[in-house]
């Protein structure tokens, strides 16, 4: 009788154990898959940063060139401004030259 008792309480042991390595199983399988996914998040996340840095930089000088060709324009249109002043002015000029 004791020995059945034994027995039992043996093989529930056993059996307890086995579940307790299954699950163990699982938790290292599922920590495997963890640390993959988060080394990919973190390649992504790398890959992003370095990503945003080129957009940030290109930003920039895309800016600055608008400021430069703002500026360009602006030294163009008062160029013209002064050309036809001046053009006007000659035109002044020359027409009381035409009625003599």
């Amino acid at each position: 009788r004791e020995r059945d008792n034994l027995s039992t309480m043996l093989y529930s042991k056993h059996t307890q154990l086995d579940t307790a390595l299954e699950q163990l199983r699982e938790s290292n399988e599922l920590r495997e898959h963890l640390i993959k996914k988060l080394t990919q998040y973190d390649q992504n996340r790398k890959q992003l940063e370095e990503r945003f840095k080129i957009l940030v930089r290109e930003g920039c000088e895309a800016y600055t060139n608008f400021r430069k060709s703002q500026q360009m324009l602006r030294t163009i249109i008062t160029q013209l401004r002064a050309a036809a002043t001046s053009v006007i002015q000659t035109v002044r000029l020359v027409e009381p030259l035409e009625t003599i």
